[in-house]
């Protein structure tokens, strides 16, 4: 038999003591080391389903949309993943620029436009939105650059105020110079609407902006008339497409030119959307020839698609209207070198009949009390039969009708009674007759 070597059975003693020992302790969890993404390498989820995308995915592409002067509908969203950023710039810090430190979670949103990428970056609601690159349409930048180079200005101190795709009917973008051909084709482009120094231009131009026309100041687009009416109406308005308004009363000595101000905000998108939704308009609206007949005029020149209907052309009229009434109420007061007046329409009727009582040359924004007296009733002061308060261009219109009884109840018997116009404290006044008939 063969002799085992002393020193092998240690050995395999020792090993096998170390196996039960193994054995005896309690089995420890695997902990397998996952590695954490550095900050400058993000970890990317994207989000496959787009009827669920978030919020601040459609930011972004209506974010791009107006920078591109596009509808969000031509924006589309190619992919949307999860990110983390590293600082409060979304990981798109300007040079000198601060940001805050703190990882912001957020989305990268990949967006396309005819072909184009585009790269932004948001936080998770989308209230802070930032293009990987700068987003600008080539047509306003070269409608900066030229209204730039026209004003003497840096393009840096133009600021866009509205970008509108649209189909302009000729090659001059309907902006025909003198003695120049255009044309005919349709062209595809832009009204961009800019603003320096406190005034708003327009520049027309194509799809990227190698052909750019501004517009003058003076391109008027629409002009407004109305006369006649039982107020006795003359007024005149024209407003050019940059929102220049000028106009006014063409009735007495009033100048027809005393209004020279601009439409705000909302006036102007509202023209603006006409302008591109509407064919050109010509109105008129004539009443038959009797003593309170009515002239309305409009001129409109809409460069759209669509024909005015019978309700658009009323809406205009009436935005015009109200354009025109709160326009003229910011004129000075009267400067009392013109008399005041009071008209009665109709100059005559029957008891109980209604009266219009049109007032003008009164001091701005004057209350005026309408009394009745006749050769027989005093003017009372404290009998009171209307009130109105004196508009714009000093004019005041205001109801009232023709009583069969005194306010002590007495029949009322006399041939002529007279309106009174006057301000509460008696300091000016005005008449108007009116004759009594069976």
């Amino acid at each position: 038999m063969k002799r085992v070597n002393k020193r092998t059975v240690i050995a395999m003693g020792l090993l096998l003591l170390a196996q039960v020992l193994g054995a005896c302790v309690p089995g420890a969890e695997t902990v397998r080391s996952t590695p954490t993404a550095a900050p400058d390498k993000q970890v990317s989820t994207p989000i496959p389903d787009k009827n669920t995308l978030p919020a601040a995915a459609t930011l972004a592409q209506q974010t791009l949309a107006t920078a591109l002067g596009v509808t969000a509908a031509d924006v589309n969203i190619t992919s949307v993943e999860v990110r983390q950023w590293r600082n409060g710039c979304l990981d798109l810090e300007q040079p000198g620029e601060m940001c805050t430190q703190a990882i912001v979670p957020g989305y990268l949103v990949m967006l396309e436009v005819n072909g184009q990428a585009y790269e932004y970056h948001t936080d998770m609601n989308g209230s802070a939105v930032r293009p990987a690159a700068a987003t600008v349409n080539p047509a306003v930048r070269a409608a900066q650059q030229a209204l730039a180079n026209s004003l003497g200005k840096s393009a840096t101190e133009i600021t866009t105020v509205a970008v509108e795709p649209i189909t302009w009917r000729n090659g001059c973008l309907e902006v025909e110079q003198a003695g120049a051909g255009c044309s005919e084709a349709q062209v595809s482009g832009f009204r961009i609407m800019l603003k320096v120094d406190g005034r708003t231009y327009e520049v027309r131009t194509n799809q990227d902006g190698s052909l750019v026309v501004p517009v003058p100041p003076s391109d008027t687009v629409l002009v407004w008339h109305r006369e006649g009416g039982i107020a006795g109406f003359c007024d005149d308005l024209s407003i050019t497409a940059t929102g220049v308004v000028s106009g006014g009363s063409c009735k007495g000595k009033q100048g027809s030119n005393a209004l020279h101000v601009s439409l705000d905000a909302n006036q102007q998108l509202q023209l603006l959307t006409w302008l591109a939704r509407y064919r050109p308009i010509d109105f008129l609206m004539k009443d038959p020839p009797v003593p309170d007949a009515m002239l309305q005029t409009l001129t409109f020149k809409g460069s759209g698609q669509t024909t005015a209907t019978e309700a658009d052309v009323n809406a205009l009229l009436a935005w015009v209207n109200d354009v025109y009434q709160t326009l003229k109420s910011t004129l000075p007061a009267s400067t009392g070198k013109l008399t005041p007046t009071l008209q009665a329409q109709p100059t005559g009727g029957a008891l109980s009949s209604q009266v219009k009582l049109h007032g003008e040359n009164w001091p701005l924004g004057q209350k005026v009390n309408i009394h009745l007296a006749s050769a027989t009733v005093a003017f009372d002061a404290t009998q009171v039969v209307a009130s109105s308060v004196v508009g714009g261009f000093g004019a005041f219109d205001v109801s009232v009708t023709a009583p069969a009884t005194w306010p002590n109840g007495a029949a009322v018997s006399d041939a002529t009674l007279t309106w009174i116009a006057s301000t509460p404290d008696g300091g000016i006044k005005a008449t108007a007759e009116f004759s009594v008939t069976q």
